[in-house]
């Protein structure tokens, strides 16, 4: 048996000076190619989602047994906060978000405070010290969930007594606004941790505002404070919650003779009774009149 092996130089084999040329040419565009996709790996869109008020947790993907050169988290060609080697950025130069907290153990973004204009692409780009580049693109939706649903409260009291009224809200939710209303007027409230500027929005003198529980007391009650009232409740997430309570002040009233069209209300506890009692529109002002027989 015959083995043959072929150990001729390559140099006796002839190749026309074109084919050296293009294989030289095809070789190179290969390289480049090859280095081009090592270099810079681009992947697919992460979708994220937050709410308005809220927080959102941004995890960039990275290799932990190679050594990273830097990681710019940026949304489009904004900085938002990132390192470079062994060091932080310098936020005097580079401005970074307020709004977000880098963990360069694990190359966690945290973003808070989010609002609407949050919204939009963003990318990690790490850099390893190999010359890897990685991009990793995040997509951020944003949005303010608002809910008003139909909660009513039917509430009574008489003239001059008062009343207590509990605006529902979730305990475990941090709320931005509370304000107490009928129709669109301004009855007592508070904004944020604080109360509201009653030199520019006036309150009610006869109420007060429990904040703990978000509760409003309501005194010396009369005919006139009978209607429809709203809890109006934001919480820092984007929700707005709306509470309707519809208030029924009941009392003795009777037709003042001296004055034509005015009514004297009592509440019936100072009146000895029993009355028959009617029950009439006067100015749009539900009454409780007493009989004239």
């Amino acid at each position: 048996m015959a083995i043959c092996c072929c150990n001729a130089p390559v140099t006796n084999i002839f190749f026309p000076l074109s084919f050296r040329f293009s294989l030289r040419i095809s070789l190179l565009l290969v390289l480049v190619t090859i280095t081009w996709h090592i270099s810079v790996t681009e992947c697919a869109d992460l979708p994220l989602s937050g709410e308005v008020g809220g927080n959102v947790t941004i995890h960039c993907p990275f290799h932990k047994d190679r050594k990273i050169l830097f990681l710019y988290f940026q949304k489009g060609d904004t900085f938002v906060n990132g390192y470079y080697e062994d060091r932080e950025m310098d936020h005097k130069k580079v401005q970074k978000w307020s709004n977000t907290r880098l963990d360069r153990g694990n190359n966690t973004v945290y973003m808070y405070n989010l609002t609407v204009a949050h919204s939009g692409e963003y990318q990690c780009h790490i850099k390893y010290r190999s010359g890897v580049l990685m991009v990793n693109k995040i997509h951020l939706s944003v949005t303010a969930n608002y809910s008003k649903p139909e909660v009513k409260q039917y509430c009574s009291g008489e003239v001059g007594g008062n009343v207590t009224i509990h605006c529902p809200f979730h305990k475990d939710r941090k709320i931005l606004f509370l304000y107490f209303q009928k129709g669109d007027t301004f009855v007592n409230g508070y904004y944020e941790d604080r109360e509201m500027d009653h030199k520019k929005v006036q309150k009610w003198s006869n109420t007060r505002l429990d904040r703990g529980n978000n509760t409003v007391y309501m005194y010396n009650l009369t005919v006139a404070h009978s209607g429809e009232y709203q809890c109006h409740i934001k919480y820092r997430s984007g929700v707005l919650m709306e509470n309707k309570i519809h208030l029924s002040v009941t009392g003795m009233c009777v037709f003042n003779l001296t004055f034509k069209n005015v009514f004297d209300c009592l509440s019936s506890r100072l009146i000895a009774g029993p009355f028959s009692n009617i029950l009439q529109h006067y100015d749009g002002i539900i009454l409780y009149i007493q009989a004239l027989l």
